[in-house]
């Protein structure tokens, strides 16, 4: 009986250790600068950051249509309108063209529906590294645009999306 119970207490004892190492090997595989990213963005627009919604792997890859094959990590959070969006994806080794490829189909997608925001419009694409974004993020002044022409407008949205784009070059220590 003695030898049973030891038997037994041996198991559950390396069981546990192999949950723990498991979970040590999933935590790893995530590096963990998606959301040191993320933060770091939605510090630059202070209260003018309006996305609230949070995606998970299924809602991305169903609703914008990324291939989370080519994905190791991401944050994505996105406003109802989807006027505000922040996608960050550090891609598989290699798969980098990939993923950007997913978000120039989203962000035309987009354009095709929203042909009239030039928020949307102006949304910018961006890799730094291993890792590729899509912005549509700021001010929307359009109320206090209304006479000025779409030109400018379009210029001040993409000058909105450069503040994450440089954030992203701080963080990677690049200013």
């Amino acid at each position: 009986m003695k030898k049973y119970l030891l038997f037994v207490s041996f198991m559950c004892l390396a069981l546990t250790g192999c949950v723990e190492k498991m979970e040590e090997e999933k935590e790893s595989a995530y590096s963990g600068k998606t959301d040191q990213l993320y933060i770091a963005i939605k510090e630059v627009y202070g209260d003018s950051y309006a996305p609230d919604f949070e995606y998970n792997e299924a809602k991305a890859e169903s609703e914008l249509d990324i291939d989370m094959d080519n994905v190791k990590d991401f944050f994505i959070e996105q406003s109802k309108e989807k006027e505000d969006t922040v996608i960050i994806i550090e891609a598989e080794t290699g798969k980098i063209e990939d993923v950007i490829e997913d978000l120039e189909n989203y962000k035309e997608k987009l354009v095709l529906d929203n042909s009239d925001n030039l928020r949307i419009n102006a949304a910018t694409i961006y890799d730094k590294d291993n890792y590729a974004f899509f912005v549509i993020l700021g001010e929307d002044t359009a109320g206090n645009m209304d006479g000025t022409d779409k030109n400018s407008r379009l210029k001040y949205y993409k000058e909105q999306n450069q503040k994450a784009v440089d954030a992203i070059d701080g963080f990677f220590g690049e200013v």
